[in-house]
């Protein structure tokens, strides 16, 4: 998803880490091993003059599978569920 959000008109920055764990300082092996109860985010950070929130809403919902309930394309596992946080 950062490469998506990233080529976006618009879109200042993207950063990637991990939401909703009780872990401090989770890393990458820990969370995509689902040794936690973190799931890996990207937060955007974007110009709302450039671009709106709908049109940040349609490429996420046009680059996941919200039918997969085990996880996106080749990351499965509850660490890689579809959520939005705003």
């Amino acid at each position: 998803m950062q490469p998506v959000f990233d080529a976006a008109q618009g879109v200042i920055s993207t950063e990637v880490g991990y939401t909703g764990g009780e872990e401090r300082d989770a890393d990458y092996e820990s969370v995509s091993g689902g040794n936690t109860a973190h799931i890996e985010a990207i937060q955007v950070t974007y110009d709302p003059t450039r671009i709106d929130y709908k049109s940040l809403l349609a490429l996420y919902w046009e680059n996941i599978d919200p039918f997969d309930a085990q996880g996106q394309f080749a990351d499965k596992g509850k660490q890689y569920h579809t959520v939005i946080y705003y």
